[in-house]
């Protein structure tokens, strides 16, 4: 890593002088040195070059350098030296302001140099740096590869990383949160912890490349880190945080990142399919518990978590992402579902230590067990909900079943949950927890045409299917209640605060209007669909 300041400052060439005030960044690496005496030299000179020129063609008019330095500026050179003495004499004043005002950098050669040996001597130092880079990145790349063939935890790539760039590093997830660091932490876990809540205030838009910015130690003295995003998911990422990138002695330049960024890669995405397989595994042991396949009377053990419980409920995880439902099953989609997994499966303990977190690839489903009750249960969802949309931009819904009291009935709170989450689904509803409402035998009219619904409720209720005819409006209300009070006349009375003998009167009348005995258990069960029916058309 060569800048033009460096090289300026080498004792050997103390005699080289900046002649502007030059204000730019220090931090501009060098990519090449050239020696040129055209004008049109914008149109050839690659970028990041320092400019050696005698300016003998500017000798009887120094005012058209300022259309080199122009042409310079555009080109995206890093500065220009000019060998005085020879062809030019000293340099106008009127030319180092101008410089000045473009903040481009001019500095004066004396006439003793040879350009084409100082061009060499330079290269030699830029090309000395580019192979100190090259050589680092293969030290890494050699340091990883034998870690990889020894199957070595993630802890230990940090740790010999760190070690090998002599600062302190962490190792993070999707949320931000920290998965292992660097040995220089070990007994301060809690700046790791004011490190990474600064980050997560920084909302920075991270690139593939390396990114620099500020944060605070516990002294309240800034720190430069360096962030690196790690892509192991084509949506999603990791990030590799290094303290005090500026002071790290060899070139830590992009290709030694690389190395150790493709390192960490194949360890985190080996980890995280292991992961995944074992989850799956987890989800196939659950479908197999609810099925009753296993005896646990018997020597069969509860495995992975699953407990024996009075009390289960089960809540599908919708993402909400998909209610346009152009997503659904997509890459991204699939890579969601399994962020929001690793979420739960993080954040649960907090709800429950008996929560499970069930992970099916192969139904695109993440599902939550609870395996005890838990209070305050929606807003403590909601919580975590608001979380990790604030982290990752994710937006989640929970579709909760009703808590059963026995494993063969966790299937049930399980349909009742895909239930809840398909009406969300049709219904486009951004409600973040929804519970399943039993529907009771009504809900199966929802699919059948409203003609058919229509002339049902006409057949059984013949002229009490009229909801204009107010002179029907008692004797329809007092059916009503007296069927829904299995045909008993004294609960009818209390609840409609009439006489005993009022409800006998408009049964009376009610049977005599349809012709039937409304009591016949068949006529019945009819009677009260079709006034559900028609009472909730009402509504």
């Amino acid at each position: 890593m060569t800048t033009l300041s460096e090289l300026l400052n080498l004792p050997r060439y103390n005699d080289l002088q900046f002649l502007t005030k030059y204000k730019g960044p220090n931090d501009t690496n060098i990519n090449s040195i050239e020696i040129s005496e055209t004008p049109d030299i914008e149109h050839y000179i690659p970028n990041r070059t320092v400019l050696l020129t005698t300016g003998m063609i500017y000798q009887g008019d120094q005012s058209k350098l300022k259309s080199l330095i122009d042409s310079l500026i555009r080109a995206k050179t890093i500065g220009m030296g000019i060998k005085v003495n020879r062809f030019l004499g000293q340099i106008d004043d009127e030319i180092i302001k101008y410089a000045d005002s473009k903040n481009f950098p001019i500095f004066k050669i004396p006439d003793h140099y040879n350009l084409g040996s100082l061009l060499h001597q330079w290269m030699d130092i830029v090309r000395h740096e580019k192979h100190e880079e090259i050589d680092f990145a293969l030290d890494i790349q050699r340091l990883f590869q034998n870690l990889v063939v020894q199957d070595a935890p993630i802890q230990l790539y940090i740790n010999e990383f760190s070690q090998m760039i002599r600062n302190p590093v962490i190792l993070l997830d999707s949320f931000y949160e920290v998965i292992t660091y660097s040995n220089h932490f070990k007994n301060q876990p809690d700046k790791v912890n004011d490190f990474i809540k600064q980050i997560r205030l920084q909302s920075v838009d991270m690139t593939d490349e390396t990114h620099s910015y500020i944060v605070k130690d516990f002294d309240n003295n800034p720190i430069q880190i360096a962030v690196r995003e790690l892509n192991i998911h084509n949506f999603f990422s990791e990030y590799l945080v290094i303290l005090h990138p500026e002071q790290i002695p060899q070139p830590l330049n992009h290709f030694a990142m690389d190395q150790a960024a493709l390192a960490l890669n194949f360890v985190l995405l080996k980890n995280d399919k292991v992961h995944q397989i074992e989850l799956t595994t987890e989800a196939e042991y659950f479908k197999d518990w609810i099925q009753e396949k296993f005896d646990f009377s018997q020597t069969h053990q509860y495995k992975y978590g699953f407990i024996s419980s009075n009390y289960y409920q089960v809540i599908k995880v919708s993402d909400l992402s998909i209610l346009n439902k152009q997503k659904e099953k997509s890459i991204s989609h699939r890579e969601t579902l399994w962020l929001i997994a690793l979420w739960l499966e993080k954040s649960l303990s907090d709800i429950s230590p008996q929560a499970k977190v069930i992970y099916s690839s192969s139904n695109l489903e993440t599902l939550i067990l609870l395996q005890e009750p838990i209070e305050n249960l929606t807003a403590k969802l909601e919580k975590l909900a608001n979380i990790l949309e604030k982290r990752t931009a994710i937006s989640i819904a929970y579709n909760v079943g009703s808590p059963v009291n026995s494993v063969n009935l966790i299937e049930r709170s399980l349909t009742q949950a895909r239930i809840t989450h398909d009406e969300r689904m049709e219904q486009s509803s951004s409600e973040t927890v929804t519970t399943y409402e039993n529907k009771g035998i009504l809900h199966l009219f929802t699919t059948i045409d409203q003609q058919q619904v229509d002339f049902f409720i006409q057949n059984i209720l013949g002229p009490f299917a009229d909801l204009s005819n107010d002179s029907l409006s008692d004797l329809r209300e007092t059916m009503y209640v007296y069927l829904s009070s299995q045909c008993e006349i004294a609960q009818t009375a209390s609840k409609l605060y009439v006489h005993r003998n009022t409800v006998k009167y408009r049964i009376q009348k009610c049977e005599e209007i349809l012709e039937r005995d409304i009591t016949e258990p068949e006529y019945s069960l009819n009677l009260r669909m079709a006034l559900e029916l028609l009472l909730n058309h009402k509504k």
